[in-house]
């Protein structure tokens, strides 16, 4: 695609490739120049110009506000995503949408909209997440306690490592998960199974491998200013001293 703007440039195609891109320095943990880029997407669309992938964009820009503690914003954002998404009615963008707004009411505490929200996306025919997607359903449906429903639609991802590593979450095998998240350079996702599994370590009494994970994880945090996991982290590191 980039190629093919390079020779017949449109503003369309600038724009989906800044997409990718904030997508891409999402995942890789730059999360400055992901922010950066999809403000500046975000602030193209108000401006007057929307995009197709308008929804991904808030929707992607709502996950690090999440993991900054900016959970005003990250809701709206979150809203505004899935009421573009249902507009548009294409599956790819309302699977998205619909993961993200749940995450969001859930870190608000607003779980059984969470979960209402959660079992309609599930309820869908056909029910599409790609990518990093896959891997932050799996761990809203295990909070949620919508595992079982979740790890039925998998199999029809079973050969992406994506899903396998959503296998392993919804299975509770969270340092399996991290290792297998490490390998594709998920780097949040990652951070997250660490700190997942220091947790799981602490309650079973393996503090010396739990402060491994623990200090993996919050060198990532840290990296990126992800100031809720980083009192989540920080929290779970006292007790288990």
């Amino acid at each position: 695609m980039k190629a093919n703007h390079e020779r017949h440039p449109t503003d369309h195609e600038r724009r989906w490739l800044l997409a990718i891109e904030a997508e891409m320095s999402y995942t890789g943990g730059r999360w400055p120049v992901a922010l950066a880029t999809l403000d500046a997407f975000i602030a193209e669309s108000e401006a007057g110009s929307p995009h197709y992938l308008d929804s991904v964009a808030l929707n992607l820009r709502a996950t690090i506000r999440r993991a900054t503690g900016d959970l005003s914003s990250a809701s709206d954002d979150a809203a505004k995503g899935l009421e573009g998404a249902r507009r548009t009615g294409e599956g790819q963008l309302l699977g998205f949408a619909m993961v993200g707004r749940a995450a969001a009411f859930f870190d608000e505490g607003r779980t059984a909209e969470a979960r209402a929200l959660a079992r309609e996306a599930l309820d869908r025919d056909q029910l599409i997440l790609n990518d990093f997607m896959v891997v932050e359903a799996a761990w809203l449906m295990r909070d949620l306690g919508l595992v079982e429903a979740y790890v039925a639609w998998l199999p029809r991802k079973s050969d992406l490592p994506w899903a396998s590593a959503a296998e392993l979450i919804c299975s509770g095998q969270f340092l399996e998960a991290a290792e297998a998240l490490e390998e594709i350079r998920y780097r949040p996702g990652e951070a997250n199974a660490r700190l997942r599994a220091a947790r799981q370590l602490v309650e079973e009494g393996r503090r010396a491998e739990a402060d491994v994970q623990l200090q993996r994880a919050l060198a990532f945090w840290r990296e990126v200013g992800a100031t809720r996991y980083l009192r989540e982290g920080e929290a779970l590191l006292a007790a288990s001293a």
